[in-house]
C-alpha cells in the first residue's frame, strides 16, 4: 500500500511540477470539473487535462499591420477557457493544449483587443494568432507564471486540505 501511496504522490508531484502553471481559480475550475474523481475515499492519480478559466498572460504579438514601430509589442491576454493534456498529446510523447484568449496592447492604427486561439506545447511554450477588425496578430509567449511558483507551500497547503478532508490532525 506504501508503495502504491509514493507511487500516486510521484505522480501528483509531476503534476505540479511539469504541467502548466495554474492560478487559484484555474486549480478551482479543473477540481469542480474533476470533483467526483478527486473527492474519492481512495488515492487517486493528477486528471489527465488541466482546465484554464481566466488565466492572465503576458506575450510578445506581431500585427503588420498597426503603424510602424508598433507592430511588435508587449501585450496583455486572458485565456477565458482552455485545456492542456499536461502528460501527453494524442498519444505523442509531448504535452499540448489549447485556449481560447483575448489580448489587449495599445497599438496606432489598430484595434486594442484582439481575439483568438492560443496553442500550447510541452507545457511551457504557447503562440497563436488573434483578430482585429480583420487585422490578424500573431504571438508568442513562455509561461512566466511558472516562475513564481512556491512549490513547498503549495503542496503542504493541499495536504493540510486533505488532512481536514479525512479528518486528520497537522502538525505543521
Amino acid at each position: 500500500m506504501s508503495d502504491l501511496a509514493i507511487e500516486y504522490g510521484k505522480q501528483w508531484n509531476q503534476y505540479f511540477d511539469e504541467g502548466r502553471s495554474q492560478t487559484i481559480i484555474d486549480r478551482q475550475f479543473t477540481a469542480g470539473v474533476y470533483s467526483d474523481e478527486l473527492s474519492s475515499q481512495n488515492f487517486v492519480l493528477p486528471p489527465k487535462y488541466q482546465l484554464f478559466l481566466a488565466h492572465p498572460s503576458v506575450l510578445m504579438e506581431y500585427i503588420g499591420d498597426a503603424n510602424d514601430g508598433s507592430q511588435f509589442e508587449a501585450a496583455l491576454a486572458v485565456e477565458w477557457l482552455g485545456i492542456n493534456a499536461w502528460q501527453s498529446c494524442f498519444g505523442a510523447d509531448f504535452a499540448c493544449g489549447a485556449s481560447l484568449v483575448s489580448t489587449y496592447s495599445d497599438r496606432a492604427g489598430v484595434d486594442d483587443i484582439g481575439h483568438g486561439l492560443m496553442l500550447h506545447v510541452n507545457n511551457s511554450y504557447s503562440f497563436g494568432a488573434t483578430v482585429r477588425d480583420g487585422e490578424v496578430g500573431y504571438f508568442i509567449t513562455v509561461d512566466l507564471l511558472k516562475a513564481f511558483e512556491d512549490k513547498k507551500t503549495e503542496v503542504k497547503a493541499w495536504q493540510k486540505k486533505a488532512n481536514e478532508f479525512f479528518g486528520q490532525e497537522t502538525n505543521q
